[in-house]
């Protein structure tokens, strides 16, 4: 493929020096409070949102849950949908090295949540390009892996290969031998799309 999100000779990715991590983004916010990277778990949740009052634990629909006595306010922890893409050109797929936890410098697909309003499919073209600087059409579902993250087949249409603020690097490997992937589901998913054409 012509341009220059094309994949170029093995080694041709880009990479991006890391700050060190410890927890939240290394942004300047205007404020002495830094931004957090991860929601924290529902066990850390000491006060309620909407009244300000102590959450107490409490067995609801069979599972311990953060619980306001004063308002009612239930903290229900749930998954988050994401959605990731299998970028293939020229024999190749694209992959980005995480920059933050988890699995921080482990490589994976390109892919993270969805937002409000978001289709998969817009998810993952938004993902992709925050992610490596390129533009993907989305070809097809592959299927759903794991807790709630589907996965697509995408080429590249356009941009330029460069790794985003939460990736290390982005990189083209040899679909025929891509590097160790950080997650089951994503290796999942890449097996997945190769067993059933690409």
């Amino acid at each position: 493929m012509a341009g220059s999100c094309a994949p170029g000779p093995r080694g041709g990715g880009r990479t991006g020096k890391i700050p060190a991590f410890r927890g939240v983004f290394p942004l300047s916010t205007g404020s002495a409070a830094p931004i957090r990277w991860r929601m924290p778990p529902s066990a850390a949740w000491r006060f309620c949102p909407l009244c300000a009052a102590a959450l107490v634990e409490r067995n609801l629909d069979g599972a311990p849950r953060r619980w306001c006595s004063v308002c009612g306010f239930v903290y229900w922890e749930h998954p988050h949908p994401a959605a990731a893409a299998v970028v293939f050109s020229e024999g190749r797929i694209l992959c980005v090295r995480r920059r933050f936890p988890p699995e921080a410098g482990g490589w994976c697909l390109p892919g993270g949540f969805i937002e409000p309003g978001e289709t998969v499919e817009a998810a993952a073209r938004r993902e992709v390009r925050e992610e490596s600087g390129v533009e993907v059409e989305v070809l097809r579902q592959i299927g759903v892996f794991g807790v709630v993250i589907a996965f697509v087949a995408a080429r590249p249409v356009g941009g330029r290969l460069i790794p985003g603020f939460d990736a290390l690097a982005a990189e083209w490997f040899p679909a025929s031998a891509p590097p160790r992937l950080c997650f089951p589901t994503h290796q999942a998913a890449l097996e997945a799309w190769a067993q059933n054409g690409r």
